[in-house]
């Protein structure tokens, strides 16, 4: 709200200059209309479209000319309709005459009042022209779109009838090739034994694949059997299962059993005789002889049973036998697998040697498909192509149709005024602006209250309007109102403060801000609050306090600072003071004396003796000092105030001073109460219709005022 203020109030600045900015430019664009001459505009709309049968697939390949087709981009067309062979076929047409030179259009006359556009979204183009007559317009319109569209017409069947040539010369080529590719194909499948090379080199793929899978399965199994057999071996003594079924065999023979046996009684018989009779005798040697025959037949029975001399006593048990019988039968598993290991093993390798062979000739398969699929392709192709040429080049048909024949235009297109009125207010507003943009970027002024605080973070204690000439009665009561409103805001600074001190310093950053006329009126006011006010006029370079309040010329400051610093006994102050015209105020006028440097006697010891004599005469003192922009008056007054009211007037003070001023008294450690805007427009103020009504009387204590109720 605050910036659009601002902006407000910165336009009721130039508003003058904005005005006249404005008035000239949409002047300029009325009488722009009013100066050229009348015009009249006919259109006409042509639709591109598919024109049906067309030779697809071959575009460009015997194009002589630079016609669009229905793949061109609509940017082309719009410029094909503007050519020189379209324009002229249609002046030798209809012959438009142009309502200027009362002659025959021109070329290009005829290009330049032209104008083609595509309306959005859609394969519509509008194509219009602009003309003094308007029965000469619309002939135009109607002459080229008729010549554009006999154009197309013409160069669609050109096209068709060259592709058309072309195709017939290339078809018994590309025949031969096909025919060709188609041989070689076949002679390679009679002579590799194979139709097709990638379902056979699949199959062998998947073979081997499925091999492999069963070559690890029979070895984990070869291993697991060999695992097996060398167990049951040592289960029965090392013994191979042809040796253990030998042993079974023997131990189960009934001939062997039954000779063991009479061996065993024989065996019986020699040990009972042995004790009754000795080793030579002849029943013994009889009984040894016995004994020793039926060994040899038993050793005989045992080889023939396959077995050895050795086994003639040995019995097989029950175990020995039943892992006789597995380690048998596991033996016969066993050279199965093996043998069939061995069958999967070579069929590996037939099927590795393969698949070695088939990639040169699965490449060379694949070359010459390809072959036989590209010519096949381009035969298709080029007979389908040769049928549709046929077909367009019969028809001539363009892809372009007049949707919208054109029209005698009945008002002027030119001048429009409203178009115009628009197009100016919108310029003078950008002119307006522009100017005082231009006006405000390049201005060093302060130009408003907002922007001053703005710059330098000061509060504004009052706003103080400019009094002309004959003010009027609201305009008085509005500065005294502002006046009073300054002495309530240093009064409660000097509150909430706690300072005691009476002196303040009305100061400016340069000459004409009218500093002097707000310390005259401030110590007015202060006066009219029934407390005691000594108005010090401490510009000792352009003293007007005096000549202001109409008051005897006679010494003054310069006077007592010069023979406090000279001889140190000044005369005493209040033989300097005058009272003025208002009760409760006296005034301490510069003097007649002209000091040169002024500010060398504002030495630290004279003021200090000049406030300890004033100090306690006076409720409030008011020091009105040369402009802090060049002078150090000010500066040596506020160390020793309560602070510095700083004036600024909208208009005259500049960015610089300021914010120099301001750093100078922030290096000083000097306190800056505020700011007074003096001389504020006050007919722009939204306060200025308040005090249309009757004012307070000045000289009424706003303390003693009872509260607002609005």
């Amino acid at each position: 709200m605050a910036t659009t203020v601002s902006l407000l109030r910165v336009f009721a600045r130039h508003r003058l200059q904005a005005a006249l900015a404005f008035t000239l430019v949409l002047g300029s664009c009325l009488a722009t209309g009013l100066l050229t001459p009348v015009e009249y505009q006919s259109e006409a709309k042509l639709l591109f479209q598919d024109p049906g049968p067309e030779v697809s697939g071959l575009a460009g390949v015997a194009d002589n000319g630079t016609y669009a087709h229905a793949s061109d981009p609509i940017e082309n067309r719009l410029e094909l309709i503007k050519t020189g062979s379209v324009l002229q076929s249609a002046i030798e047409a209809a012959k438009p005459v142009n309502p200027k030179t009362h002659s025959v259009f021109s070329v290009d006359q005829l290009r330049a009042g032209l104008a083609t556009k595509q309306i959005l979204g859609t394969d519509i183009v509008v194509l219009s022209f602009k003309s003094g007559d308007p029965h000469s317009a619309r002939q135009v319109v109607q002459a080229v779109a008729d010549a554009f569209i006999r154009d197309m017409v013409a160069s669609s069947r050109r096209r068709a009838t060259a592709i058309r040539q072309f195709i017939q010369q290339k078809l018994p080529t590309v025949e031969r090739n096909l025919k060709q590719a188609e041989r070689d194909l076949q002679n390679f499948q009679n002579a590799s034994g194979s139709v097709e090379i990638a379902v056979e080199t699949q199959t062998a793929v998947n073979n081997l694949s499925t091999l492999e899978t069963r070559q690890r399965e029979l070895r984990a199994m070869f291993d697991s059997e060999q695992s097996q057999l060398d167990g049951l071996r040592q289960r029965l003594g090392g013994r191979t299962s042809a040796q253990a079924i030998t042993r079974l065999a023997v131990s189960e023979d009934p001939d062997i059993q039954a000779m063991r046996a009479q061996l065993a009684t024989l065996d019986a018989d020699i040990a009972r005789q042995s004790g009754r009779l000795g080793p030579q005798h002849p029943i013994m040697q009889s009984l040894q002889r016995q004994r020793e025959a039926l060994e040899s037949l038993i050793d005989g029975r045992i080889r023939r049973l396959g077995g050895s001399s050795g086994e003639q006593s040995v019995k097989v048990d029950s175990v020995s036998q039943e892992l006789t019988t597995t380690l048998a039968q596991l033996e016969v598993k066993h050279s199965g697998t093996g043998r069939e290991l061995n069958n999967v093993t070579a069929a590996i390798g037939g099927y590795r040697q393969k698949l070695q062979v088939l990639p040169g000739r699965q490449v060379r398969y694949a070359q010459l498909t390809r072959k036989v699929q590209v010519n096949t392709n381009a035969f298709n192709l080029l007979a389908n192509r040769l049928e549709e040429a046929k077909i367009a080049e019969a028809q001539g048909l363009a892809n372009v149709q007049l949707v919208e024949p054109p029209s005698e235009p009945g008002a002027p297109v030119w001048p429009n005024f409203f178009v115009l009125a628009a197009a100016g207010t919108a310029a003078g507003i950008a002119a307006g602006v522009g100017s005082v943009a231009l006006k405000e970027a390049f201005s060093r002024k302060v130009l408003s209250g907002p922007e001053v605080q703005q710059l330098l973070q000061i509060p504004v204690l009052a706003s103080l309007p400019l009094i002309e000439a004959r003010p009027s009665e609201a305009l008085e009561a509005w500065n005294r109102e502002a006046y009073r409103m300054l002495c309530m805001n240093l009064r409660f600074l000097g509150q909430l403060g706690n300072q005691a001190e009476p002196l303040i310093v009305v100061s400016s950053a340069l000459p004409n801000e009218g500093k002097t006329n707000v310390s005259i009126r401030l110590a007015r006011s202060m006066a009219h609050s029934r407390q005691r006010v000594l108005l010090i006029d401490a510009d000792l370079v352009r003293p007007s306090v005096a000549s202001l309040l109409k008051l005897e010329a006679g010494p003054g400051l310069a006077e007592w600072l010069y023979e406090q610093v000279g001889s140190g006994n000044p005369p005493p102050i209040e033989s300097l003071i005058q009272p003025s015209a208002s009760e409760n105020l006296d005034v301490l006028t510069a003097g007649q004396l002209q000091l040169e440097d002024s500010a060398s006697f504002l030495s630290p010891p004279a003021l200090e003796a000049l406030l300890a004599q004033l100090a306690n005469r006076y409720d409030q003192i008011v020091v009105d000092t040369p402009p802090l922009g060049g002078y150090a008056h000010g500066y040596l007054f506020g160390a020793r105030a309560r602070g510095i009211l700083l004036v600024v007037r909208p208009e005259h003070s500049e960015h610089e001073p300021l914010v120099r001023v301001k750093q100078v008294i922030e290096r000083n450690r000097i306190k800056l109460l505020g700011l007074v805007l003096n001389g504020v427009n006050g007919r722009q103020e939204l306060a200025y219709n308040y005090y249309q009504r009757k004012a307070v009387p000045e000289g009424t204590d706003i303390l003693q005022l009872p509260s607002a109720r609005h």
